[in-house]
């Protein structure tokens, strides 16, 4: 599966060094707050993006695509939403012709991670969000994290080995 991690804590992990990333603040640049993999009762690293085989990246952070933590909107969130309006409605939108609301209940009792409305014309559409995730790799990807950290001679992007569908390395 996962062959190396290409995203860290939303940065390219490409020569990333440890000591970089301890001084960090955590803060997740997808949600603005600290990432809530480090806040978890079992700790993960904030992984967002890894590349699988065959060199496809692969979101594993559940905020990387479009995230619902909505509190404080980030202007990576605003500008997703913006992307998306522009597909999905008429020409010409704006940000300011853009209303939207996050984990809505539906009149079908199910949840809605967005419902995105043109204030033009009062078209809207709900949007489900798919996108992240752990993997089979992700107990192998945890401990060459926790190696790097630790000032082993690893490198974020540059995992030596491969993993096969049921967890095993080779």
């Amino acid at each position: 599966m996962a062959v190396k991690i290409i995203e860290f804590l939303g940065m390219n992990a490409h020569g990333l060094n440890a000591s970089d990333y301890q001084a960090a603040e955590k803060l997740c640049p997808y949600i603005g707050t600290m990432c809530k993999k480090i806040n978890r009762e079992l700790e993960q690293k904030p992984m967002c993006v890894v590349e699988s085989r065959g060199g496809v990246p692969l979101i594993v952070c559940e905020h990387r695509l479009l995230s619902t933590v909505m509190e404080n909107p980030t202007s990576y969130q605003r500008a997703r939403l913006f992307a998306i309006s522009q597909i999905i409605f008429d020409e010409g939108i704006e940000p300011k012709d853009i209303e939207y609301k996050y984990e809505v209940t539906t009149r079908l009792r199910q949840r809605a991670d967005f419902v995105l409305r043109d204030k033009r014309n009062g078209d809207a559409c709900i949007l489900e969000i798919q996108g992240g995730g752990e993997t089979s790799s992700t107990r192998i990807l945890t401990d060459h994290v926790t190696k790097w950290e630790n000032g082993e001679n690893v490198r974020l992007d540059d995992f030596p080995v491969r993993v096969t569908k049921s967890g095993k390395m080779t």
